[in-house]
């Protein structure tokens, strides 16, 4: 199994995917992990930010992909199982994935991905991840959406995670992709297969249902009057 080789440990940062860019450009191997405790300028998909105060833990994978260029495109998904395996072996709280890769406490979101792809000399990608942790409260507008694992009552150290989401990363991330596996594991977490779901691209917004994982992508397969198709960008909301 891969593993993480280096760790660069910081406080506030503005974007831990900035500072593992310039890291990458100046030749840090893959398994090189960046993390802090606070970002200014997190980012999110699409390019919303992020909020990233205090009480979460804000990290970067550098990641120089071996394999088929299918199997980089699995990484997006691998990076969303690596912290839901975190959450779980270090305090047991049950975890789903909406897809792409929001990982989810029941109905709230306890964790965002950024996962970008940048061609050099060879092919890098930088994993971004925000794990909400020990927050206690959320600003007004993210209330009603985002968690902790303090807020679902688990007293858990930012420290006593990272030390799990250590070892997760290189099962998911830094090792030979097992396609199989990591597709059961998509099926068998995501919280939207089976439902009615609203798909959302920049050009507007379609009804459809959700039926599968595509097991070449790991995008979502949904079906839209009796026509089923793959998507590998965009993102679903739940229908209720």
């Amino acid at each position: 199994m891969g593993q993480v080789n280096s760790i660069f440990q910081y406080g506030t940062v503005d974007s831990t995917n900035t500072v593992a860019l310039s890291l990458a450009r100046g030749g840090a191997p893959s398994g090189t992990l960046v993390t802090a405790t606070a970002q200014t300028a997190g980012r999110g998909r699409e390019g919303r930010s992020f909020h990233s105060a205090p009480g979460g833990i804000y990290t970067t994978l550098i990641v120089r992909p071996k394999g088929t260029p299918e199997d980089w495109m699995l990484l997006t998904s691998c990076a969303g199982l690596a912290v839901c395996d975190a959450i779980e072996s270090c305090c047991g709280a049950k975890t789903l994935i909406k897809w792409p890769n929001d990982v989810r406490i029941g109905t709230k979101k306890v964790c965002g991905i950024l996962v970008e792809g940048f061609f050099e000399q060879e092919p890098v990608i930088l994993s971004g991840t925000g794990v909400n942790v020990a927050q206690e409260a959320f600003p007004e507008h993210l209330r009603d959406v985002a968690t902790s694992l303090r807020l679902e009552g688990y007293d858990v150290t930012i420290d006593e995670f990272l030390g799990h989401f250590v070892t997760a990363l290189g099962k998911w991330m830094l090792s030979p992709v097992d396609r199989r596996e990591t597709v059961e594991q998509l099926r068998r977490r995501s919280c939207v297969l089976g439902k009615e779901v609203t798909l959302i691209f920049p050009t507007g917004r379609e009804e459809a249902r959700a039926v599968d994982i595509d097991e070449q992508t790991g995008g979502l397969v949904v079906e839209q009057g009796g026509t089923r198709r793959v998507l590998t960008s965009g993102e679903v909301s739940l229908r209720f």
